[in-house]
């Protein structure tokens, strides 16, 4: 989302779709990257990218794959 053309424009909603994109494709420290980014441009993350990033944590702490 960082490197999109000059006119693309931020937001709440584009923030939530791409983290939560991250977070089902388990890039689970992208998705992190991507909220902190959202939080200090002010944005608030969904109840929806909330959950699915919680999900996808406990996926990959089920797998064994995150500490």
């Amino acid at each position: 989302m960082e490197q999109a053309g000059l006119e693309a424009q931020h937001d709440g909603d584009s923030y939530n779709f791409v983290i939560v994109l991250c977070a089902l494709d388990k890039r689970i420290a992208l998705a992190l990257k991507h909220m902190q980014s959202m939080y200090e441009r002010g944005f608030v993350p969904s109840k929806t990218t909330y959950n699915e990033l919680l999900v996808a944590c406990l996926d990959l702490t089920t797998l064994g794959l995150l500490l």
